[in-house]
């Protein structure tokens, strides 16, 4: 800008005499001295104020926007300060377009690793997980589900979320994460809700010479998904009926739970927890190659099984109050599955632990093993009263292995030596009682998978397991030969 020029102290335009005193070129004090007229001194005051506050506003909105350091926040910047003159423009506008750049390059990297990671571990990304991928939720702090993922949580999903991208139903199915039948309502939905229902409502445990079948592991092991796989498995082949259990007010409080797990497969979508003394009992008469099954499948929550190996009682004590002492009181004999979680592995389960599984299961066979009468419980306990107990190792769709054979092996390796103690003590307790005796009193030990674990709380169900349990329990529990000579014969 040229020098000042006194005699054209009123004809200078007010942005010019702006700009020469935030050059330094004058002083405000010299344009007043030179004949600045009053009218045009309260327009330079006003205009230099303002040009005082847009820099401070600028400086303010920079640092916020290095603070978040996301192109979003970035491009924010920019829609508001670049601009040409006459306008103020930005001090920062280089420094915002170079940052996006760069910000950008490393978003494509992100994301990527982010896809990658779905691929490999989906089960680290729940629904609660998606909302915030998917920018629905948008407190990424408050979300109930943080605590659930562990420090994996604080690394890709944080840094994507931080990041300020989001990613699209699309984009997961263009990237082959999921199938292009499932919805986005369904990809965001939480677990199905089911009627969490304790002993009291249930009315009398079945005591109609059936076998007892047992489902017992921690908190999140998948019980219930055990379960669904099974029972859908029946419904659909059309080889089980269900048998009403009616309570004193006339009610049959278990149909509704039935068929929420049959729903389950047909939703490829998993329920949720049961509660801390939930009790489900279901009687359902299984029909397999003309073998008939009399039998009653007992869900108890995870909660309630942790809690009665928590309260260092022993035997019937341990029990407390809790449903499950009512229903193993009953003298119906049973099978025992113990379920293991193997996602535990790669630490998907936070509920509990491997460590924590092996305390609770030991502490199960103490208690199964001295909750009835006489000195040590023995007499009557529920171990007494057991034909054939099995290891169902579940979530083995995480070993990545499609030979069967291989994956019994995996299985029996890792039962063998994550839970040696526990198993030794297993099959302790199976030879002083007479337990799967026709296999050397030696557990079972069973891989199994409901299905293809997708991202949200998704799953493709997959019937080849749940298959080998059912034909299982058909040919270790007590039955009756419903074919032409078994009717003839009348064998039992």
């Amino acid at each position: 800008m040229a020098e000042f020029d006194p005699m054209r102290i009123n004809i200078y335009q007010i942005e010019e005499l702006a700009d020469m005193v935030e050059q330094g070129t004058c002083q405000l004090g010299d344009l007043y001295m030179c004949g600045l007229s009053f009218q045009r001194r309260t327009e330079l005051a006003n205009l230099l104020k303002e040009r005082e506050t847009l820099r401070n506003e600028d400086d303010e909105r920079w640092i916020y926007a290095r603070q978040q350091n996301t192109v979003p926040a970035y491009r924010s910047y920019l829609s508001k300060y670049d601009r040409q003159p006459p306008q103020y423009r930005g001090k920062h506008v280089a420094e915002a377009r170079y940052a996006i750049e760069d910000l950008e390059a490393d978003n494509v990297r992100l994301k990527e690793e982010l896809f990658q990671t779905m691929r490999e571990r989906p089960g680290l990304f729940n629904a609660g997980t998606m909302r915030e991928l998917m920018g629905i939720r948008t407190t990424f702090g408050d979300n109930p589900d943080n605590a659930e993922r562990g420090a994996f949580y604080d690394d890709i999903v944080s840094r994507f979320v931080a990041s300020g991208q989001s990613i699209s139903h699309k984009e997961l199915i263009d990237q082959g994460i999921i199938p292009s039948c499932i919805k986005n309502d369904a990809l965001i939905a939480e677990d199905i809700k089911v009627d969490q229902t304790r002993i009291e409502h249930l009315g009398d445990f079945p005591d109609d010479k059936r076998t007892d079948v047992y489902f017992w592991g921690v908190p999140r092991s998948g019980k219930s998904a055990v379960l669904s796989g099974i029972l859908s498995y029946m419904n659909k082949k059309g080889i089980a009926e269900y048998v009403p259990h009616w309570n004193s007010e006339d009610q049959d409080m278990v149909r509704r739970y039935y068929y929420k797990l049959i729903d389950s497969t047909s939703e490829g979508r998993f329920l949720e927890s049961t509660g801390a003394d939930t009790v489900s009992f279901l009687k359902l008469d299984l029909e397999v190659k003309k073998r008939e099954n009399k039998l009653t499948f007992v869900e108890l929550g995870g909660e309630a099984f942790r809690a009665a190996s928590d309260s260092g009682f022993k035997g019937k004590k341990a029990w407390g109050k809790l449903g499950a002492g009512t229903c193993l009181e009953s003298n119906n004999r049973k099978l025992l599955f113990f379920i293991i979680d193997y996602s535990m592995t790669i630490g998907e389960n936070n509920m509990s632990s491997e460590s924590n599984q092996r305390e609770i299961l030991e502490a199960a066979l103490d208690i199964l093993s001295s909750d009835g009468d006489g000195k040590n419980g023995e007499k009557g306990c529920t171990f007494s009263k057991i034909d054939t107990v099995a290891i169902i190792l579940n979530k083995s769709d995480i070993m990545n292995e499609s030979d069967e054979e291989k994956k019994s092996e995996i299985a029996i390796k890792y039962v063998g030596d994550k839970f040696a103690a526990f198993m030794s003590k297993l099959e302790g307790k199976c030879r002083y009682f007479g337990v799967n005796k026709p296999v050397g009193y030696r557990p079972y030990i069973m891989p199994f998978s409901i299905g293809r674990k997708l991202i949200g709380n998704l799953y493709e169900y997959d019937p080849r397991d749940s298959k080998k349990v059912v034909e299982f329990i058909s040919d270790v529990t007590s039955g009756e030969d419903t074919g032409f000579l078994g009717r003839l014969l009348g064998n039992g």
